[in-house]
This record gives structure tokens, C-alpha cells and sequence, in this order.
């Protein structure tokens, strides 16, 4: 849905930059443009605007004198805003807050995702106020209804009763020992019982326990004369045990001598307004944090892969030679040690104490979805893709469903403007060639669940980091950076595995391997492991943008006797194939490539060239998300990075044998 935002700044240069910013994140703005404060006020009352982005200083006023005027303006006064200035000023920062912006940014700071993600942040930020000022408003309305629902208890007993039988909000008469008299549907639904259930407890057994000191006081101080009404925030206990937050209003009613007779309570439920309150000031508190570690990082996926398979096929050439078989030997436990650094760098992170129970990973992700879809919004579709016959596992399912659902938050935090959530689980085998490369992982039967999405991705740097304690490239009060930690946590404790692919664009995946274990397991037909390298003669097109990997593939297929020809992109592949000096028989595409094709493009061209070239695709993702971006057909041989030589070697064979 197209959302208009208004510029207000006097210099032209700095509008069309900010314009600028805004058309580069392809996002659906409708943008319109100010100069001063007047355009800015005509433009608000003539059109309807979403979020202001206000420059500090204009020409007829400054940011916060026109700030101030839409706030005391009768139909601008939610308008979200967002400041924008030249210079950093701690100071000029805090005025423009208690003056009601929604956020403040320094202009040489602006990009299109930090821009963006502003804007997003204050309607939403407008968005909650308002909403808690109309909470507010009601609360007044309501506490205006109690009065004149206490003299019109004196006047007419009947038209009180209807009264409090229909108000929205929940309304009870309590006796001066605590007792409930009488309580309205709507208290009784808040709290989750049968009237006649709840008349039967006294208000001490619904009201949380470290609330009781607080409540107690206000009516000691009611029944001396002290006060004669309070309005407080409560926690109740719901009947299935859950907490309810509310606004509480109590007040005491008299008779005619001035003696106390009972309390009349009403109650407005704010659970979902508390919880929203809640996750923003946590935000706030941790963005104190800030980031502890940083740097730049290689793509630690293909790194490792280009290393582990160069080594190998060396290995292989001098098993005659003790000395150079001892020195690849060293160098293959520096990779593995490479890989175990990751795991000591987030040792310390999110350790707790498991209860691990033998569970079904499918009927716990059906029991999730329903929380996620309200957790995430609507605007994130979630599917689920649960493989027959799933294999058991044994882990705490407490912990197994926060680390989905922090993964989950991680996914819809990078899809802004709304995606796919793809949450899949599969039975797999790791085997020793790949186990070997991470600290604390034992070959054998996993299940894998695989959380998906179709965000803003990662580039390479971030990958490396993204597991590290409080790390994080969320701007500030969006995250803090451990979401990913505790997942990793989860997983060690759980004798298990975890690892993330990325790719900026297109989205990442995150897969947390569970160990299978024998009770409760159905019985599968075992499938035969590939352990050695399959040799071949034919022609092979190998299309990878990464130097590393393009290498090391292109040796290891020579090393099996094909014909190859290796190069980074779909055009660079397409002139080879035009040119007639090669004729692959089958293509090993990577799926997301530079220069304006991706791995399908590249292999819808391919087959209008040579219909009969088989395809082999290789990413990091998994084979749903790929086809939700419009890359592959359903019926693709995809292998996901990094993988062992022999892997390879075995579907290439597959694909090369397949028609004979």
C-alpha cells in the first residue's frame, strides 16, 4: 500500500536528496515537497500524509516551532515525524523529543535502508501514542461513567444495573473484605471465568501477589477518608494462569451517614498494549549495548568450502609422501579449528538448564504457526513445510520453540516491507567429511528445521558475525543482537548444529540441525552415502561469481576427468555458448549471479541454446524460498553450499546417468 511522505526542508539540494534516498529503496512512497512551514501546514490539511521527514531549520520558522504547532493542531496533532538536521546536537536531540518527533537524524547519516526503517519506525511509533492516548481518552470516558454510575446507584438502582450489565469495560462491586457481589461480563471475560465462578473467590485470588502491598494501602487510605477514588496499573491472574495487565480504577461508595459500604472496581484490559510497550522499552533499555564487536569478514560458507576440497584433492596426490601428506594434514586441522572459532567466540551465550522430552518437530511447529502469524503481522505469510515420516528428537521444547521464535523476529525484521516466511522440517544426514569442520558436531541422523526469508539479506562480513553476542545491524531500539545467540546456544546444548546462509536481496536461511534419536522413530529405507568421488568425460559449464569457489569446483572436476569451462557470469556463459566453442552437457549454476541474471535466467537461456543440458544449481538456500523469488522450478536438483567433493561427484553422475 502506497504511503505518501512530505519533505520539509528550504534547501532544494537537500530535498531531492533525501527524495533520492527514498526512490533508491524501492520502497512505494508517495513523496511530496515543502520549502517552508506554511507549504508544509497547507499541504497537511489539503492532503493525507503518513510521516513528515522536517528539517530543523526553515526560513519562516524553525522544526521545532512548527513540531509544536502540529501537535496542538486539532486534526495534525498525530502526525508522525521525523527531524532532520545537519549537524548532531545531543541537545537539539532532546528538545526535538519532548517536543513530540517521532525520531531525530543527521543528514550526512541518511541512507535509504536507516532513512527507511526511521519512517517505518515512526508510524509506527504515532501509531502506538495514539493509540494509548485513545486508551486514555476511553479511561477518562470510563472513569467519567463510574461517577455518574455511583450517583445514579443512590438514584435509581435500575438504570445502574443496566449500566454496568453493558459497559465495555470490566466493572465489579467488591465488599470491604474483598469479597466479589457482583462483576459484569465483561470483567469475566477479561479474567477468563464464569460469573458465578468468580463470585465464589474473593478479589486476592486474581490479583497477582506482588501487586497485593500497593492495593492494599489505597484501600486503608479510601475507607479513612483519605482518598476518595484511584487509578492504578494491575496485573490480574487469568483462570488457565496467564497475567493480565490492566488500568485499574477503584473507588468507594458511602451511604448517607458517610459509612463505608463497598468498592465498585473497573478494569480496562491493556495485555496487547502492555506487551507492545513492553518490546519497545526493552529496545530502548538495550540499545545501551550498542555493537562489541565489528570488522570486516570473508564469506565464511564458500571459504571453507574452497579450503577444505583444495586440501583434499592435495591430500589425495601424496598419500605417498609422509611428510607433505603430515603438512595438508595441519593445514585441514587449521581449517577445522577455523571453524570451531565461531563456536568459542558464542560459548558463553544463552546457557541454561535444558528439560529436553522426546517430541515431534511437526506437531510443534503446527502449535507455533498460530503464534507467529500474531507475533509477525499480516503482512509476512507463513508457510510450513513438514517432511512425512519426520524423525524424533529429543530437546527442551520450551527452548526449541523461543529459539524458532527468535529466529522467526530476526526473519520479520528484515522484511520491511512485508514477505515470505518459509519454516520447513526434514530428516538428513551429516556426514563425517562435513561434521569434521565444526566443533562439537557427531556425524549421524538430524532433523533439520530450516527458517526461511525473503528480506534484505546479508552480505558477507555480516554472516561471519551474525552469531556473535549482541551484534547486530538493526538500528537502534529494533534489536539487540542476541536472537541468534541463544538459537546457537539452543543447538550446542541440544547436541545439535545451527548455520545461516545469506545473500543481500534476496534473503536468508537459517537451518538448526536436532539429533535424531531411536525411540519413537519411524522406520526409513536407508539410501546408500556417496564416500568417494565419481569419475566422468563429460563436458561440464561451471558459472560461480565467487574467484574461490569458481576454482576450486573447476579443479576438482578436471581432477574427475571432465571437460570444463569456468566462468563468473550468465553473460560471460551465454557468449562461451553462442561462440560454438563449447557444448556443455550439463551446466552447474550458482542461483544468484551478477550482471543482471540469476541462476534461472541463466538456465531458461541455456535450454533454448541445447534443450537436452541437465542443470545442477548450487546455494545456500532452500529449495522453497528459491521458488518463492521466482528462480527455480519446482523439479530442480539443487545442492546447498558448502558440500563435500564426493556430493558433488555423486549428483553429478546422477544427473549425467540418468537417461541411459
Amino acid at each position: 500500500m502506497s504511503q505518501t511522505v512530505l519533505i520539509v526542508d528550504d534547501d532544494a539540494v537537500d530535498r531531492q536528496a533525501v527524495r533520492r534516498s527514498l526512490v533508491a529503496r524501492e520502497s512505494d512512497y508517495t513523496v511530496r515537497e515543502a520549502a517552508n512551514a506554511q507549504e508544509a501546514l497547507d499541504v497537511l490539511e489539503r492532503e493525507i500524509v503518513d510521516c513528515t521527514l522536517l528539517d530543523y531549520r526553515l526560513p519562516d520558522s524553525d522544526g521545532i516551532d512548527l513540531l509544536e504547532k502540529l501537535r496542538d493542531h486539532p486534526i495534525l496533532s498525530d502526525m508522525p515525524v521525523v527531524m532532520l538536521t545537519g549537524v548532531g546536537d545531543e541537545r537539539l536531540a532532546v528538545r526535538t523529543m519532548q517536543a513530540g518527533a517521532q525520531d531525530y537524524m543527521v543528514k550526512e547519516d541518511l541512507n535509504p535502508g536507516a532513512l527507511n526503517r526511521a519512517i517505518r519506525a515512526a508510524i509506527d511509533r504515532a501509531r502506538l501514542e495514539a493509540d494509548y492516548r485513545h486508551t486514555m481518552r476511553e479511561l477518562e470516558v470510563a472513569n467519567s461513567q463510574l461517577t455518574r454510575a455511583n450517583q445514579a446507584l443512590l438514584d435509581s438502582e435500575v438504570r445502574f444495573r443496566v449500566a454496568f450489565g453493558t459497559a465495555p469495560h470490566g466493572m465489579a462491586i467488591i465488599d470491604l473484605e474483598g469479597r466479589w457481589v457482583q462483576v459484569n461480563d465483561a470483567y469475566c471475560r477479561m479474567l477468563g471465568y464464569e460469573e458465578n465462578e468468580l463470585l465464589q473467590k474473593d478479589f486476592e485470588s486474581v490479583r497477582h501477589p506482588a501487586d497485593a502491598e500497593e492495593a492494599f494501602e489505597f484501600s486503608k487510605r479510601m475507607i479513612a477518608g483519605e482518598l476518595t477514588s484511584f487509578q492504578t496499573e494491575r496485573r490480574f491472574i487469568r483462570k488457565d494462569g496467564t497475567d493480565v495487565f490492566a488500568i485499574v480504577s477503584a473507588s468507594l461508595v458511602r451511604n448517607e451517614a458517610g459509612q463505608p459500604l463497598h468498592f465498585i472496581s473497573q478494569a480496562v484490559d491493556l495485555t496487547e498494549a502492555r506487551e507492545v510497550q513492553d518490546q519497545l522499552e526493552r529496545s530502548h533499555r538495550l540499545d545501551a549495548i550498542g555493537q562489541l564487536t565489528g570488522g570486516v569478514a570473508h564469506d565464511f560458507n564458500n571459504l571453507l568450502m574452497a579450503l577444505q576440497i583444495n586440501l583434499e584433492m592435495l591430500l589425495d596426490r601424496q598419500e605417498s609422501d609422509p611428510e607433505s601428506k603430515e603438512l595438508l594434514d595441519a593445514s585441514i586441522g587449521s581449517v577445522e579449528r577455523g571453524a570451531r572459532l565461531t563456536g568459542q567466540l558464542l560459548s558463553f551465550a544463552r546457557r541454561q538448564v535444558l528439560k529436553p522430552e522426546h517430541i515431534d518437530v511437526g506437531d510443534l511447529l503446527e502449535n507455533l504457526v498460530g503464534l507467529l502469524k500474531r507475533t509477525l503481522g499480516e503482512h509476512i505469510e507463513i508457510k510450513r513445510n513438514v517432511a512425512e515420516d519426520l524423525w524424533t528428537t529429543e530437546v527442551d521444547p520450551g527452548q526449541l520453540e523461543n529459539a524458532i521464535l527468535n529466529l522467526a523476529l530476526n526473519a520479520r525484521d528484515a522484511m520491511d516491507q512485508g514477505g515470505t516466511l518459509a519454516i520447513e522440517a526434514s530428516n538428513t544426514t551429516l556426514d563425517e567429511e562435513y561434521t569434521n569442520k565444526f566443533e562439537d558436531v557427531s556425524p549421524g541422523e538430524y532433523v533439520c528445521i530450516s527458517i526461511s526469508d525473503t528480506g534484505v539479506g546479508m552480505e558477507s562480513d555480516t554472516v561471519d558475525h551474525a552469531f556473535e553476542p549482541f551484534f547486530t545491524t538493526k538500528e537502534m531500539g529494533r534489536g539487540t543482537g542476541l536472537g541468534l545467540s541463544m538459537a546457537y546456544g539452543f543447538a550446542k546444548q541440544s547436541r545439535g548444529h545451527i548455520n545461516i546462509y545469506s545473500e543481500v536481496g534476496v534473503g536468508t536461511t537459517v537451518k538448526v540441525f536436532l539429533p535424531r534419536v531411536a525411540s519413537g522413530s519411524p522406520l526409513t529405507k536407508e539410501t546408500p552415502k556417496a564416500t568417494m568421488a565419481a569419475q566422468g568425460h563429460e563436458a561440464i559449464l561451471v558459472v560461480e561469481d565467487d574467484p574461490d569457489v569458481r576454482v576450486t569446483i573447476r579443479s576438482l572436476l578436471l581432477s574427475l576427468g571432465y571437460d570444463v569451462r569456468a566462468v563468473t557470469d550468465g553473460p560471460e556463459a551465454l557468449a562461451l555458448l553462442d561462440s560454438g566453442q563449447f557444448l556443455p552437457q550439463l551446466a552447474l549454476l550458482d542461483v544468484i549471479l551478477p550482471r543482471g541474471m540469476n541462476g534461472r535466467e541463466v538456465s531458461e537461456a541455456l535450454h533454448e541454446r541445447l534443450p537436452a543440458c541437465k542443470v545442477l544449481f548450487m546455494s545456500g538456500y532452500t529449495k522453497d524460498v528459491v521458488t518463492r523469488q521466482g528462480r527455480l522450478d519446482d523439479d530442480i536438483v539443487l545442492l546447498s553450499k558448502p558440500f563435500p567433493k564426493a556430493e558433488l561427484s555423486a549428483r553429478l553422475r546422477e544427473l549425467l546417468d540418468e537417461d541411459r
